[in-house]
This record gives structure tokens, C-alpha cells and sequence, in this order.
């Protein structure tokens, strides 16, 4: 190999020499490409070197020795490791990653028994290599080549071509290696992601749903570096993220169609490499300038929609429950018509039942109407491809005659699963339960909800007509289309020419000419982002808390740079700090508008709402200020952002900037005030925004903090006063629980329980209420229990965290203090998970009822087994006070919603009984 290589490649230097083209030059076991911006250096088959010649900066150095995986041509010899390395949500805060030393038993690779030329055609150059090597095997009638090409920057263009007669060839990856580990790589997963040094692994990032294009940025300050790929067919890819401790790697790999056991060869699009000056925005600006003049006629179409740019918060599901009253208490913060309603349920049949009936629900389209009389604009979940199997419409409208199922997918390639009641064919295998041979709906069970694939033109234009006639029947202003964007191969091969993701292009581009609303897709791949104004997310709503708390700070608005959408966040499971957080700095990251809980408006006074200082409070004044300030994604300033900048909003007095370091998130005006924050991980924080009511706070710092909870951050204002606690104290490390104040009592609980402070001013003749935030503050003024909602005797506490305030004199050795609880949540709504009573006195634990049966706590559709996973029989304690005669005792009663707080609905009764009783 080394006498052919050399001979070959000093031809190539002679011959190109004089041109302005690409320079190859000779290296141990590789080669070295030159052009007018970068080199890089290759060695059986990676790119293990990459550096910068026009100032000189190394990408990647060999001496690294990060290794690369995948890389070179995929040939299946082992399933199971086929389906292993090509994982959906493949990263490591979920464990869904693969091992850095995870076996390359399906990738093949040069070696030094394969044979290598090199040839050039005009400005081309192809290095071949004919056999390779997995490690354990050598083909040698297997070949890979790169053909190398400069683009008018000097940006270095690889197409790849693999050829195996034995058949079996699933992909071509492209590895660069070494990437040095001080940069971070930004892609545009779930919109836009960091991802920089952590655990050791190489994690999977699929094409759509969560990957929204095929490229991959690193970072460095004032430099990035660039491989991304052009590609309107939207062939079947992945990314693959190497992190070592000696460095980082990034695979990008193209998968031909499916079946693969007579698949002989793979070919990709051009995989272009560059290196800019600049920050993440002039990386993604060639990728985003091809997108852009692609589909210019749609996205034109898509923009002349003006009153979509209009909209500045989004809220949902109040169609059922929202009186005029409560449409005009939401309307009195927000301009008319910057408020979107998403309605869940706008149909007659239930939820995934009888799709696709588009029967109106009753009462929806008088809703619609009494919402445009209020200045609200609605939007109805739809649905772009899933059916009920022989569902009533599906008899009516003929569905099999065009209805196509989904028959594989790459993550579980040629898997039957045993525990399916039907047999299911290898080739059959997919997404849901299909049927056993060549008829894809023999012994599908009725009602069973199938996903379509949208290269059938029949489906296209059925689903096309039945949305125009929803519009013209309902004037809904906007569509939702449920599972827009799941964009793959389907096993479904070529029809009508088109192929893979085509088909939802097509299907976007029929619904632009035929219906004049905006659109919603679940997810905003590069094959429909074109047509879509707003993407929905639900970032809290999916995956494990570490997973969820990694995206908390680590967002970009890398898709909405590139395609022109905004996050339409939806406030689901904000069931604490954690998860409205998340919902909020990823809209802020995002590009995304105001995100509105409808259930913090109802029912409550103006008073109330403008002075709650919770998550949800936070979230409140910020949908304000986008509304009333129109606030939209900017990315115009070609100024690199300065350290922390995340992104940039401009409205109508000027431009809004957004920052994170790692702990505080702050959005700066015009003036570059903060004006609203977040906080976590952190001890102590230094900014001039407050957490309101808060007893440890010097000049502008803030301490005392939890670094695990997420606190928000107010601008200063009459409610924004020093405690009046005279808090003592407090070492480094030590950390506020519970501050509140009730007309008889301080309480000052801290972490270093000898620090605390419990001061009790004078007996109250009854308990009061705390309604507490979940960092430990009071959310409301505390209120007499007699003054709470009652049912009969029964208070009825609020949702989330409350603390029941009673100090007692005790003048009486016989008296006793009688506490009664229950949970009257509706225990068959997901995902309620009971309530947690604890009742103290003087601090110490006397008693506690936790109404969820923890160990039996996992969710079935068995209406009568959710009933054995809570224990809703209500609990009487009786507290004997003798052993307090004399005393004024400090009685409380603490309620955690554990997890979440839906469906929650504690209460309680507390009586102090004279002996005898």
C-alpha cells in the first residue's frame, strides 16, 4: 500500500501543484487536504487532524488520540449492535448512551493490507480504498472512498461511496477525531444544544424527531468549527458525539433505505468542514443560507400569514372550563389578539380515539367565537398521519385504499418482540403492532392507532382537504399537527419518486396552498420547518430529572436561526421549580414567547396575581413584558456575542439580550437592566434583581441558597423589603428551608437546625395558613384557617407546598390536639401522585400520612388497579399535650405534592379538645 500511496500522491502533487485547488500530501498510513481556509490530515479513513491556516488554530490534534465512533462503512454483523448503536434519545444523562469502547463489529475500515489510489477529476479528488477491516474481519472485495472537493471559501467538501457485494451495508460515517476539549458542541437537538465535557461516551443523536438538521458546530470564543450537510432528499442520518477525557469527536453518518440485506453500496450527499471567525450564527449562516433559498416560494407563504408574527404567549386546554369572566380576568394583562389558546380536545371522539374524525366537539366552535370576541386567537390539535384501524371514518372514507403504515425503523431493525400478541413479520417490524406478510393490516385489532407514512399521495391530500374543511367548518385561527415532523425512513422504499422524509415535505407544502392558517408541528425538522410558524415544546414534559436538569442551562436558538420558528412552550407538568424553569429558560434560549399556566389566573383577583412571587409568578411578568414590549428572536447584529450571551430579542423600544453562566439566567432591556432572572446551583448569587421576602441578602448578594433548587428573580419593588426576622449568621454551606411570618409567629428554618429561629410573639386563637413557595417562602399572606375554602368542617388547602401555623398555650395537662386529614384528589389523572402530611410540634415529627402507596405508584390503564396505588382513608391523630403543660407549643402541619401537584386536593380539620374528650 505505501508504494502505491506514495507513487499516486506524487503524481497528485505534481499534477495539482499549479492549480488553485485542493493540495494532498503524503502522510504515514493517510494523507493530508489542504485548501484555502484549513488542513486536515487523514489516516485510514478518519480525520484526526484539523487545523486553521489562516490564523492558525488546531480543531484537531492527533496526539489527542480520542479515537472515533462510528466510523467507515456500515456492514450489519451484529443485530443487536446495530440497534444498540443507533439509539433514540442516545445520551448519557438518560443511560441511554453507547460505551466509548463499544465494540466497531459493524464498521469497516482501511487497514494496512488494503490497497489505495488516488485519482482526479477537474477540481475532484477521490482517495479509494479497496478492503477493510472491522477489527476481526477483512473483506477484501470491500471498498471506501472519499472524493474531496473546495468549496468558493475554502470550506472542504467529503462524498462518501461504500461498496460490499455480500450485501448487509446500512450507512457511511464520516469521523473527525482529537477535537480539542476546551470547545463545546452546539446542534440543533430539541431546538438547539450544548454539549461539552462530562462522562466518558459516545451519544446517539438521531434525525428527526430530535435532531432538526445535520449539522454539528464547536465553539470556541470568536471561532467555531463547522460539518454540516445540504441535502433536500432528507436521506436517513445521525450525528455521534465522542467525549473522552482527552478530547472529543463527531461522527456524521448517512443510512441508505431500508431493508439492508440486499443493500450492496451507500452513497451520501457532500459533508462540508469549515472553520469561521465568528460565533455559532456565522458557522450555521451557510446551512440556513441554503435552507433559505431551497424553500424561499414556501417560506414566503408561510410569512404572508402576518398575524402570526403577533403572538407573544401561549396558553391551553380552557375551551371546557373557561367562563367569559375568566377569558376577560386572562385579557387583562395582554394587548388583544398576542395570546393563543391551544385546545387539546376540540374533537368529539377521545383522545387518540377514532383519528382521523374531525367532528367538532360540543361547544367548541361557540368557545372559538366567544375567544375572538375577547381578543384571543385558538388553535385545535390535529393530527398529520395517525389513524384509528377500521375506526367508523375509516369504513366511511376508505382508509386501506391509501392509508401506508410504517414498516421498520433503524433502532429496532429486523426485531420481533415476543411479548406482541400478534406475530410480527422482521420486515414488519416498527413503531407500532403491524401485521404477520404482505397485507399490512391482517390481524390488526380495531382501533388500534397506526402511524402513517406520508409518502402515500393519497393520504397527503385526504388529510389536506379534511384540515381545510376544519378551518372553513370551526374558524379555528391555527392548526397543531400531533406528530409532524417524526421525518424518517419508514421501510416504505421509493413511491412516486419520492423516498424517506420526502413525503412530509410534500404534505407541508400541499397544506401551505390549501389552507391560509398558521401552523404548529410536535417537532420542526429541516423537511417541514419551512411551514411552520411555531414548534411545539414540552422540554419538562420527557425523560429523567438528570436529563431534564442538563438542558437547564445549556440551550441555543440554533433552529430557530436556521429555519425561522419559534417554541410554542407549552406550561405542561410544571409541577415545580425545577420544570417551569426548564419551560422557561429553554423558551428564553429557544426564541420561544410568553409561556402561560392558565390555572394561575382563574379564580383569582388582580391583587393576587400581580403580587405572587412563585415560578408561575415569574413566568406571569415575563409573558407581559413579550406581549406588551412585542419581543421576537433577533440575530441581525453581526457582533460576535459577548461571554454569556445566549440570545436576543428585539421589541418596540429596542433590543433585549439574554444571558446565561452556568448558574444565573438574567434578561437584560435596552438600557441593560435586568429584568427578570433565575437561579440554581449555586450558594450565593450576585445580581441586582431580589427574591422577595428572602432573609439573606447584602448589598447584591444573595446567599443562603440551595444549589438543587431553582429559585426565580424579581426586579425590586415595594414588596421586595428586608426581612424583619434578624436572621442570624450563617456559615458557607448552610441553606434557608422555610422563612415565613404569620401575625403570631417567625419562623427561620435553615439547614443548621441550631441556627434556626422559631419566635413566637403571642398563642393564636386559631390556625393560620402559609401557602409556601416551593423554595421554603410564603406565596401569599398568611390567611386564617377559618377564612380558607371549606367543604363542611373541612379546610381545603392549596395545591403545592402549605404549612398549617398554630402556636397553643398549653394550660390544661388533659387537653389534647386533634388533627384530621384526607386527600380528595381524583386519583385516576396522570400523573397524580398522592400528597405527604407531616405534623410537628416545636419542629420534631409526630406524626405523617404519605396518601400514595409508593411501591405500587406505576401508572396502568386498569382503572381499578390506580385505585391500590393510594391509601385515601383519612387519617385522625390524636396528641396528647401533657407532657407541654405550661408551655406555648409551635404546631404545624406540613403538605408536600411529592413530585407533581396535578390533580392534588389535600384538606384538613384541627381542633384543640379539653381533656376528657
Amino acid at each position: 500500500m505505501k508504494t502505491i500511496m506514495k507513487r499516486a500522491l506524487c503524481g497528485a502533487i505534481l499534477f495539482g501543484s499549479c492549480l488553485p485547488a485542493l493540495e494532498i500530501t503524503p502522510v504515514p498510513a493517510g494523507f493530508r487536504v489542504r485548501s484555502r481556509s484549513m488542513e486536515l490530515t487523514i489516516r485510514r479513513g478518519t480525520i484526526i487532524e484539523l487545523r486553521d491556516v489562516r490564523n492558525g488554530a488546531v480543531w484537531s490534534d492527533a496526539r489527542r488520540r480520542t479515537g472515533a465512533f462510528p466510523r467507515g462503512l456500515g456492514i450489519i454483523r451484529s443485530l443487536s449492535a446495530l440497534r444498540r448503536g443507533h439509539m433514540l434519545w442516545g445520551v448519557e444523562a438518560m443511560n441511554r448512551h453507547i460505551s466509548p469502547d463499544f465494540p466497531r463489529t459493524n464498521y469497516f475500515l482501511p487497514d494496512r493490507r488494503s490497497k489505495f489510489d488516488l485519482t482526479r477529476s477537474g477540481d475532484l479528488w477521490t482517495a479509494r480504498w479497496q478492503g477493510l477491516n472491522n477489527g476481526d474481519e477483512f473483506l477484501p472485495d470491500a471498498s471506501w472512498a472519499y472524493t474531496f472537493r473546495e468549496g468558493d471559501d475554502g470550506r472542504i467538501g467529503i462524498q462518501i461511496e461504500g461498496n460490499y457485494p455480500g450485501g448487509k451495508v446500512f450507512g457511511a460515517a464520516l469521523p473527525l477525531a482529537n477535537v480539542d476539549p476546551s470547545s463545546e458542541l452546539l446542534i440543533p437537538y430539541c431546538g438547539g444544544r450544548v454539549f461539552g465535557q462530562g462522562k466518558p461516551s459516545v451519544q446517539s443523536f438521531s434525525q428527526a424527531p430530535r435532531l432538526d438538521a445535520p449539522i454539528g458546530i464547536f465553539m470556541k470564543p470568536g471561532r467555531t468549527l463547522a460539518m454540516w450537510m445540504e441535502d433536500a432528499t432528507w436521506r436517513p442520518h445521525y450525528l455521534f458525539f465522542r467525549r473522552t477525557e482527552a478530547g472529543f469527536g463527531l461522527t456524521m453518518e448517512v443510512n441508505p433505505l431500508m431493508p439492508f440485506e440486499k443493500r450492496t453500496n451507500v452513497s451520501t450527499p457532500v459533508i462540508w468542514i469549515q472553520t469561521f471567525d465568528g460565533d455559532w450564527r456565522t458557522a450555521a449562516a451557510p446551512y440556513r443560507n441554503w435552507y433559505r433559498k431551497v424553500f424561499s416560494r414556501e417560506m414566503a407563504a408561510r410569512d404572508a400569514i402576518t398575524w402570526a408574527g403577533n403572538i407573544f404567549g401561549s396558553t391551553r386546554n380552557i375551551s371546557w372550563m373557561a367562563t367569559d369572566q375568566d377569558l376577560d380576568d386572562l385579557m387583562r394583562f395582554f394587548p388583544r389578539d398576542s395570546i393563543i389558546i391551544m385546545e387539546y380536545n376540540a374533537r368529539t371522539p377521545g383522545w387518540d380515539k377514532e383519528l382521523p374524525d374531525w367532528t367538532p366537539r360540543p361547544g367548541y366552535l361557540e368557545f372559538v367565537r366567544r375567544a375572538k370576541k375577547h381578543g384571543l386567537k385558538t388553535m385545535a390539535y390535529m393530527n398529520i398521519c395517525c389513524a384509528n384501524y377500521d375506526c367508523p371514518v375509516w369504513r366511511r372514507d376508505r382508509l386501506s385504499d391509501f392509508f401506508l403504515t410504517r414498516k421498520n425503523r433503524l433502532q429496532n431493525y429486523k426485531m420481533a418482540d415476543s411479548s406482541r400478541k400478534e406475530r410480527v413479520n422482521d420486515l414488519f417490524s416498527g413503531t407500532v403492532d403491524y401485521a404477520d406478510g404482505p397485507d399490512q393490516f391482517k390481524n390488526i385489532q380495531p382501533g388500534k392507532l397506526l402511524y402513517g407514512d406520508l409518502l402515500s399521495k393519497g393520504w397527503r391530500e385526504y388529510h389536506a382537504n379534511m384540515m381545510k374543511w376544519w378551518h372553513e367548518t370551526t374558524g379555528t385561527d391555527a392548526n397543531y399537527e400531533d406528530t409532524a415532523g417524526t421525518t424518517n425512513d419508514h421501510g416504505n422504499g421509493v413511491i412516486d419518486g419520492l423516498s424517506a422524509g420526502m413525503g412530509d415535505t410534500e404534505q407541508m407544502r400541499l397544506l401551505l396552498k390549501t389552507q391560509p392558517v398558521p401552523m404548529t408541528g410536535e417537532f420542526a425538522p429541516a423537511a417541514i420547518a419551512f411551514g411552520l410558524h411555531w414548534v411545539m415544546s414540552s422540554p419538562a414534559a420527557f425523560g429523567s430529572v438528570k436529563y431534564l436538569r442538563g438542558r437547564l442551562h445549556s440551550h441555543r436558538p440554533l433552529s430557530a436561526y436556521l429555519f425561522g420558528v419559534r417554541p410554542f412552550t407549552q406550561p405542561k407538568r410544571g409541577y415545580d421549580n425545577m420544570y417551569r424553569h426548564l419551560q422557561l429558560a429553554y423558551a428564553d434560549a429557544c426564541g420561544g414567547f410568553g409561556v402561560i399556566p392558565i390555572e394561575f389566573y382563574l379564580g383569582r383577583t388582580k391583587e393576587e396575581i400581580e403580587h405572587d412571587y412563585s415560578m408561575e409568578g415569574h413566568a406571569f411578568r415575563r409573558a407581559v413584558l413579550f406581549a406588551e414590549k412585542k419581543l421576537k428572536p433577533y440575530f441581525d447584529d453581526p457582533a460576535p456575542y459577548p461571554p454569556h450571551l445566549i440570545s436576543r430579542y428585539k421589541g418596540t423600544d429596542g433590543i433585549y439580550s439574554y444571558f446565561d453562566n452556568g448558574t444565573l439566567q438574567e434578561m437584560h432591556s435596552p438600557a441593560g437592566i435586568p429584568v427578570y432572572g433565575r437561579v440554581n446551583g449555586t450558594e450565593e448569587v450576585e445580581t441586582t434583581l431580589w427574591i422577595p421576602g428572602w432573609p439573606y441578602r447584602k448589598g447584591n448578594r444573595i446567599f443562603g441558597l440551595n444549589p438543587k433548587m431553582s429559585y426565580a428573580l424579581f426586579p425590586r419593588n415595594g414588596d421586595c423589603v428586608s426581612p424583619d426576622a434578624d436572621p442570624p449568621e450563617i456559615k458557607p454551606g448552610v441553606r434557608v428551608r422555610q422563612y415565613w411570618k404569620t401575625p403570631h409567629v417567625t419562623y427561620l428554618l435553615l439547614s443548621d437546625e441550631a441556627a434556626s429561629v422559631a419566635r413566637i410573639s403571642a398563642p393564636a386563637p386559631e390556625p393560620y395558613l402559609v401557602p409556601r413557595l416551593e423554595i421554603g417562602l410564603a406565596s401569599q399572606t398568611p390567611r386564617p384557617l377559618s377564612s380558607v375554602p371549606k367543604d363542611k368542617d373541612w379546610s381545603r388547602l392549596p395545591q403545592g407546598y402549605s404549612t398549617v401555623v398554630w402556636p397553643i398555650a398549653v394550660k390544661n395537662k388533659s387537653a389534647v390536639l386533634e388533627v384530621e386529614v384526607r386527600d380528595k384528589a381524583n386519583i385516576h389523572t396522570h400523573p397524580h401522585d398522592g400528597t405527604v402530611f407531616t405534623l410537628k410540634i416545636d419542629g420534631k415529627t409526630v406524626e405523617r400520612h404519605d396518601t400514595a402507596l409508593r411501591k405500587k405508584l406505576k401508572w396502568t390503564a386498569d382503572r381499578e388497579q390506580r385505585r391500590l396505588m393510594f391509601d385515601l382513608t383519612p387519617r385522625k391523630w390524636r396528641i396528647p399535650l401533657a407532657p407541654y403543660d405550661g408551655k406555648t407549643i409551635l404546631v404545624t402541619l406540613e403538605t408536600s405534592p411529592a413530585e407533581n401537584r396535578v390533580a392534588d386536593r389535600p384538606q384538613v380539620r384541627m381542633a384543640l379538645l379539653p381533656g376528657g374528650k
